[in-house]
């Protein structure tokens, strides 16, 4: 499905519900998920349909290269984005209309440390019509 494949549906779907339209774009590194994400928000630009995406890297679980090398395959997938603090952001999003959380900060002296740093300030966004959570396991079944 391409990007104007998925905004056609996109509009379809929110022209016939009455809340906001969840997606998740998922796939490996350097898939174009950014990318997609930025094309579903240019193609709702009007203004009469926003869209919210919520970035998965945000949401990244820390940890240094040495206990990830540790780690085996289902840890690694099970351990890699805090899944469940991307459950509760899309179910505040779906239930009260906004949530607020705070991300992964990639810019930490320790970023790559055991302890998980997030940034001090809480990110904050609103359910508009489409809300699109992207970056890998965006799409996994727990979501």
């Amino acid at each position: 499905m391409g990007p104007d494949d998925l905004l056609a549906r996109l509009r379809t779907m929110v022209a016939s519900d009455d809340g906001a339209v969840f997606v998740g774009i998922d796939g490996r590194s350097g898939a174009g998920k950014s990318t997609l994400a930025a094309a579903v928000q240019a193609g709702f630009a009007d203004r009469a349909h926003l869209v919210t995406v919520v970035e998965g890297d945000q949401f990244y679980g820390g940890g240094s290269a040495a206990s990830w090398d540790r780690r085996t395959p289902a840890e690694r997938v099970e351990r890699v984005i805090e899944w469940r603090r991307q459950r509760a952001v899309l179910e505040e999003l779906r239930e009260r209309g906004h949530a607020e959380w705070y991300p992964f900060d990639w810019d930490a002296d320790g970023w790559d440390s055991d302890s998980i740093p997030l940034v001090p300030a809480a990110m904050v966004a609103r359910a508009d019509s489409v809300v699109v959570l992207e970056g890998a396991y965006s799409c996994r079944p727990e979501l």
